[in-house]
């Protein structure tokens, strides 16, 4: 478990020309190295949209028109991204069924090759850990291993990458607990049911 690995989240926006596809408009991730996450190597950036944020997404995260005006375009944020991620595991709340998705369908619109990094996702650790709970969004879990919440703004990619690493160290103890020592170990335990992945997208696409 004393891997150098990131914690990934995006936030997005609908865009009512392109069939409510997703469209990202801010990006953020941070390190974590020997269980220790690293608050001053990180990546985070607004991102301008090709349209205007829906009503609905800035109810949720907050983030405005004005807010990413100047931002950059994701084609003009894409390099510096890829060049932070590198090849190391990814870790994200429900990352395998959106995230990734969104990030690798910019990738493919832009020339690029789809991600090939270890995906962990804490949604579905969280249902294989505790089957008995009905809600494995993020702040039941956090209330779950008895993580205080910070005054950071939920639903904002720094904050919400922030959060999940605290998430995803827990759940390496709870692992622990279960015989999985390795990243490798919970890579297998993560992913070993192509069905968990299939039925969440299905829910959410």
């Amino acid at each position: 478990m004393n891997s150098y690995f990131l914690v990934f989240d995006l936030e997005t926006t609908n865009n009512p020309d392109r069939n409510h596809r997703h469209e990202i408009i801010e990006i953020a991730a941070i390190t974590v190295n020997n269980g220790i996450i690293n608050e001053r190597d990180f990546f985070h950036t607004l991102v301008r949209p090709p349209c205007r944020i829906q009503p609905r997404n800035f109810q949720v995260s907050g983030i405005s028109d004005f807010m990413v005006e100047k931002a950059p375009t994701i084609d003009q944020v894409l390099p510096d991204l890829l060049s932070f991620l590198g090849e190391y595991p990814l870790i994200g709340h429900n990352i395998a069924t959106f995230d990734s998705r969104v990030l690798n369908e910019h990738l493919e619109d832009h020339g690029y090759p789809k991600l090939t990094n270890v995906i962990l996702d804490t949604m579905i650790l969280s249902k294989k850990l505790f089957k008995g709970e009905k809600s494995h969004n993020l702040d039941a879990i956090m209330q779950r291993l008895g993580i205080q919440k910070s005054s950071g703004q939920r639903h904002r990619a720094m904050e919400d990458v922030r959060c999940t690493a605290l998430v995803f160290l827990k759940l390496i103890e709870v692992l622990k607990g279960n015989g999985i020592t390795t990243l490798e170990g919970v890579d297998r335990f993560c992913n070993e049911d192509p069905k968990t992945i299939k039925e969440q997208q299905t829910k959410l696409f």
